[in-house]
């Protein structure tokens, strides 16, 4: 009896460990829209409700013009918590602040792989990121600049694998993909 109590308190420990260790991933987001889509506004308002905290936790450790759009933008979306529980809230406009936060999300952290020179090697995590900026670009009527971002950003994305290669190629990509992203993500906080 007295091991099985051991094991549960143990237990215990590693699945509260898990729960605080919990990170803010964009699938949470994903899930919430996928909840709305069906209808079931309840059970999004939790989702959105744990994505928000972790999200602004997470952000508030950053710094920049894209967290603090980023903690707006959670603020907004959780000031509409108690319309999307009882089933009255702005649907659409709901799931534009969605899109807008996930867009701000893979800004912010494209901005922290350049401005840390961390792109060599992480072309998976630089290409999830460059695929969230592409698909926010919806959001936006076109223009010069939209235009001008996705263009760049599909340089990026041709450019990704040589990331993932060693030596004087991959600098170079890193050099040409930095100044893509850079230009394609101060072109997107003018729009945002």
């Amino acid at each position: 009896m007295k091991k099985i109590s051991i094991l549960l308190i143990a237990l215990s420990f590693f699945f509260v460990g898990e729960v605080k260790s919990q990170a803010f991933d964009v699938s949470m987001l994903d899930k919430a829209m996928g909840l709305l889509d069906k209808g079931n506004s309840k059970e999004s308002s939790k989702v959105l409700g744990n994505a928000m905290s972790l999200l602004t936790k997470n952000t508030q450790a950053s710094s920049g013009d894209f967290a603090s759009k980023i903690i707006g933008q959670a603020g907004n979306l959780m000031k509409m918590m108690p319309a999307l529980e009882a089933g009255t809230a702005n649907i659409p406009g709901i799931q534009k602040i969605i899109q807008t936060i996930k867009t701000l999300y893979g800004a912010m952290q494209l901005n922290q792989m350049v401005k840390g020179g961390n792109l060599l090697g992480n072309t998976s995590s630089l290409l999830s990121n460059v695929n969230l900026l592409k698909s926010g670009m919806s959001m936006f009527e076109g223009g010069k600049s939209v235009d001008k971002i996705t263009k760049s950003l599909d340089k990026v994305i041709k450019k990704a694998p040589k990331l993932d290669k060693t030596g004087w190629g991959a600098k170079m990509a890193q050099k040409a993909i930095s100044k893509k992203l850079g230009t394609s993500l101060t072109l997107l906080n003018g729009l945002i």
